[in-house]
């Protein structure tokens, strides 16, 4: 679920409404991203939750982590996919990738936008080749054990990876 870059109440109120409408329809999976539309698309998803009343033991929601994520600036969508060099221009060390800081940092972050006290599944967004995975797979493991997400995945990476 992704919205376009212009920012406009339009957009949030429409995304809202589709979202009602998916559920009225038997739909209760949803699935966003810290990165999609640079936050926007969870605080949509987080006000129709809120403001339909959909029941959260009913709701799947679904919300993935890796990407830079640069609050309120939407000159460049795929920061996530730029060079190592770039982000680090912008100041982003630590701010993305699969770190234990940075999955922390993502889930609070989006649970703040979501308005939840957690997440149902957390997806890794992209492997991560410069983070040990032990790492990676002990930080997950602990924001599981600390009751802000449920379950954990990968999404867009290789079946061995």
């Amino acid at each position: 679920m992704q919205y376009p870059r212009c920012i406009d109440s339009t957009f949030v109120v429409e995304g809202i409404e589709h979202i009602k409408a998916a559920y009225d329809l038997g739909i209760n999976a949803f699935d966003t991203a810290n990165t999609y539309s640079n936050g926007l698309s969870e605080v949509v998803l987080g006000k129709a939750i809120k403001q339909h009343g959909l029941p959260r033991d009913e709701i799947v929601v679904m919300t993935k982590v890796y990407g830079a994520f640069v609050p309120n600036d939407f000159s460049n969508p795929w920061i996530s996919m730029s060079p190592v060099e770039e982000r680090d221009k912008m100041r982003l060390v630590n701010q993305y990738g699969l770190g234990r800081k940075n999955i922390f940092q993502s889930v609070k972050n989006s649970l703040t936008r979501l308005q939840l006290d957690y997440i149902d599944v957390l997806l890794c967004h992209r492997f991560d080749y410069d983070t040990p995975i032990e790492e990676t797979m002990q930080a997950l493991h602990d924001v599981v054990q600390a009751g802000l997400v449920r379950y954990v995945g990968m999404s867009s990476c290789y079946a061995w990876q």
